[in-house]
């Protein structure tokens, strides 16, 4: 059993939990939704256009000194899953491959993290 000192405990990253299995559509419609909530505070304008060919905008429509959007076009329902799951490093590995396009204000992306609606929780025990 691991022990960590008081105050580094582990933390996680939490996301909404889908109960139902989701279809190829369920899960283009979800990683929308989940991309809404996670960028609601998101005050530059992004563009996304998924595998099944939904197109969406995120985040507000802000001033920024490039006065471009991001575009993002996810390819594979694969890269989807990603996002989904957090798994960022992966996304972008995807990225590097052709599964995932983006153009435009790529600046945007290094703003992200900074607006994303995540948040870590406490896994451990305080028991222990």
């Amino acid at each position: 059993m691991l022990s960590y000192e008081k105050g580094l405990e582990p933390m996680v990253i939490t996301k909404r939990i889908f109960e139902r299995p989701l279809s190829i559509n369920d899960k283009s419609l979800r990683l929308q939704d989940f991309l809404h909530e996670m960028l609601a505070t998101f005050p530059w304008q992004i563009n996304v256009q998924d595998w099944v060919g939904r197109e969406y905008s995120l985040g507000g429509n802000a001033n920024h000194w490039r006065n471009l959007p991001l575009n993002i076009h996810i390819k594979s329902e694969n890269a989807g899953k990603d996002l989904l799951s957090l798994n960022v490093i992966r996304f972008l590995e995807r990225f590097a491959q052709g599964e995932v396009d983006m153009w435009g204000n790529m600046y945007l992306l290094s703003d992200i993290r900074c607006h994303a609606n995540c948040r870590l929780v406490n896994t451990s025990n305080s028991n222990d």
